[in-house]
């Protein structure tokens, strides 16, 4: 079956809905949040508090320092996994408090 050029997917749809509704910011939190669960693991995952977005910068509250001070190390790897998983660059720094 030929695809119509007006033919779309909805998630298609849906995005462009948030960019004209200037909630794309939103949208570009969650699937970060998501993707950085994802990529960091169960383990990771559960010991962090908080996570937001802001300018392309990720802020990652964790509860154990040493955790902080480990993940430090890794920052421009997840950075990297997390925007390739999102097949954009979505985040250029994290900062882990």
């Amino acid at each position: 079956m030929k695809k119509d050029s007006n033919e779309h997917t909805l998630q298609d749809l849906m995005k462009q809905m948030f960019k004209d509704c200037d909630m794309i910011d939103k949208v570009n939190e969650m699937d970060v949040i998501k993707t950085y669960r994802s990529v960091v693991g169960d383990l990771i995952s559960k010991l962090t508090q908080d996570i937001k977005l802001s300018d392309k910068t990720l802020y990652v509250k964790l509860t154990s320092a040493a955790l902080r001070n480990e993940l430090s190390y890794k920052k421009q790897d997840l950075i990297t996994r997390i925007n390739t998983e999102l097949n954009s660059e979505v985040i250029t720094s994290i900062i882990f408090q």
